[in-house]
């Protein structure tokens, strides 16, 4: 499904809302009320009970136990706070709150609701606003493939969200294929002796050597990018669970950081492996990682470029 231009201007008005409001205290504001006190402490806490979610296992926990039962008015309290991550899991909580608390126990429950993938219909300015959300925050584009596939949700049988439906259309985000490896648009990839040569769009080229990814026999990809300051980044996807994001200096080879990405480090599939493809976008001194993990589970993630240090953390499957 297309992204209309009538929904990327609702988009661009709500991207400048939330500059002007969202993320700038205005000098002439009213006091706070009681009301405004009480939303505060209540999102306080919560805050508070995120930090100590130190993992994704932990993070899904807390998603159930916590952010699906807090009220729409403390959820928007968090989207203005401070940790990106917990004010977009919030944004996300209340564009699926809708379709309820989606659990195995729900299933157990109610067998003939959750029989099957059950399509979701999300209202189409609430998903627009959700994007926008992505973007004024963040200041970065939304991939449109992966905002098209985020749309196509659907409910299995276990009762669980799936990010991507069978129906979707099939989420690939590079452009080269080599001995099914892939390497980032704009960029072609080969083997030679001992690791893999990325050949960039402007003829430089990056040796990459196989002890960054040999380790991992599920491998789905490498991606690389160049980067400001003579840096490449380079991501390593398997199939279904974490992996690593590097960080080379492009002139000597050496490398200045790694960081693991959680995407579904949940795990565990059965039937055909699908591939964990992954849209890399720079914006100011961060990383943003656009992915999906084996065709089921969207992911966000951003990281600092000097340090490799997370400063974002979303995922549909925790």
């Amino acid at each position: 499904m297309a992204v209309s231009k009538c929904s990327m201007n609702s988009r661009l008005l709500l991207i400048a809302l939330l500059l002007i409001i969202g993320r700038s205290p205005c000098s002439d504001a009213a006091e706070p009320t009681a009301t405004d006190a009480s939303l505060a402490e209540k999102a306080a806490a919560i805050a508070q009970q995120f930090g100590k979610a130190k993992d994704c296992l932990k993070r899904w926990d807390f998603s159930i136990e916590v952010l699906q039962k807090a009220d729409s008015e403390v959820l928007n309290q968090l989207m203005l706070g401070e940790n990106d991550s917990l004010a977009l899991l919030a944004a996300w909580t209340i564009l699926i709150r809708d379709f309820g608390v989606l659990t195995p126990e729900d299933a157990e429950d109610d067998p003939e609701l959750y029989g099957g993938d059950q399509p979701l219909s999300f209202d189409p300015q609430r998903f627009q606003h959700f994007l926008g959300f992505i973007e004024g925050r963040f200041r970065v584009s939304v991939p449109e493939v992966w905002a098209e596939n985020l749309q196509a949700c659907k409910i299995n049988d276990a009762g669980d969200l799936i990010a991507f439906g069978r129906d979707s259309p099939l989420f690939v985000l590079a452009e080269t294929r080599t001995d099914k490896l892939l390497a980032a648009s704009g960029t072609t990839l080969r083997d030679v002796k001992g690791g893999k040569e990325v050949a960039f769009s402007d003829g430089k080229t990056f040796f990459i050597p196989e002890e960054f990814y040999k380790h991992d026999a599920s491998l789905d990809g490498i991606y690389a990018m160049r980067a400001p300051e003579d840096k490449v980044l380079v991501a390593l996807p398997p199939s279904y669970h974490d992996y690593e994001l590097l960080c080379f200096s492009m002139s000597s080879g050496e490398l200045i950081w790694r960081t693991t990405v959680w995407a579904d480090c949940i795990g565990g599939s059965s039937g055909i492996p699908l591939p964990n493809s992954v849209k890399l976008i720079i914006a100011g001194n961060r990383i943003y990682l656009f992915g999906n993990s084996g065709g089921a589970i969207a992911y966000l993630e951003g990281f600092d470029l000097q340090d490799g240090r997370p400063v974002l953390r979303f995922s549909t499957g925790y």
